[in-house]
């Protein structure tokens, strides 16, 4: 089972250190990573209606690390065509718009954000669910018609808040006497990841709707807008859990008529859905850093 499914058994938090993640978070004490300018410029991209082309490939061309992973991407197994990509522009030209977009974002995150040294399993782990959440949104915003590129940066920071509190948990053990078992660690994460990421996306000034997804993916009927995407979110959610580890009892809740069909989708798209795991599973590979 994966690391961070809600349904994986979790174990009882010691007081105190439910005193002490709390005192943090209402506090705002807690240490939050800045946020890259290309980074923050390309979620403002996906947070529009539409992307230029040309503003995308000057904003990736600004930094050169970037730029060299895309190109990476771009000319792996998954994507590469007879000849190699050597441009961004060919690239654009090859993959689309879109897609570029998404590797570039996926990319700039996993780099910067996703690593806690000595917990590399986990991270990846998270990575791997964030990304497969972000894929799956995609799919089903192209389903309903709606943006995709919102969908796909909506999935994949909807757990921001999981790698934030393990580097805050690393730093408390480093400070405290305490040995944080990874029984412990998970559930802290799963206990209070909303709140963390709902302080990291404050602070990064993120559009509302993608810090309505972080604050609400579990409880969207909570959301007090963007009720729509927050669903969509959430069932994204639960198809990546799915995809990781296909025995979990998500599947009941994958199969609820009732949810998708509160979105706009139908049984069989839910049926198509759920056979995109290989291609899913290939793109995650494809994308690793």
């Amino acid at each position: 089972m994966p690391p961070c499914d809600p349904d994986t058994p979790t174990t009882s938090l010691p007081e105190h250190l439910q005193h002490l993640i709390e005192d943090r978070l209402v506090r705002g004490v807690i240490e939050l990573p800045m946020l890259p300018q290309v980074t923050w410029q390309l979620m403002q991209m996906g947070a529009s209606d539409e992307i230029d082309s040309a503003a995308l490939t000057t904003l990736i061309s600004q930094d050169q690390a970037l730029a060299g992973h895309v190109l990476r991407v771009a000319n792996s197994p998954m994507y590469k065509g007879y000849m190699p990509i050597v441009t961004l522009p060919q690239a654009l030209s090859r993959l689309g718009i879109d897609l570029i977009y998404e590797i570039a974002l996926t990319v700039s995150l996993q780099t910067r954000l996703f690593s806690v040294p000595g917990h590399s399993t986990l991270v990846r782990a998270l990575w791997q669910h964030a990304l497969g959440t972000a894929l799956y949104a995609h799919k089903i915003a192209h389903i309903l018609r709606q943006c995709t590129d919102s969908a796909f940066l909506c999935g994949l920071l909807h757990d921001i808040g999981k790698p934030l509190l393990l580097q805050m948990l690393v730093d408390l053990q480093r400070t405290s006497k305490d040995r944080l078992s990874p029984e412990l660690i998970i559930t802290a994460m799963e206990r209070y990841h909303t709140q963390a990421g709902t302080l990291l996306a404050a602070q990064w000034n993120l559009p509302s709707l993608i810090s309505t997804s972080i604050s609400y993916h579990h409880d969207y009927t909570a959301a007090p807008e963007h009720t729509d995407l927050v669903l969509l979110v959430h069932l994204a959610d639960l198809m990546a859990y799915f995809m990781l580890s296909p025995n979990t009892t998500q599947k009941d809740q994958l199969t609820n008529p009732a949810l998708w069909a509160a979105l706009g989708c139908t049984e069989a798209d839910v049926t198509m859905l759920l056979l995109k795991r290989p291609e899913i599973m290939q793109v995650i590979a494809a994308m690793a850093v």
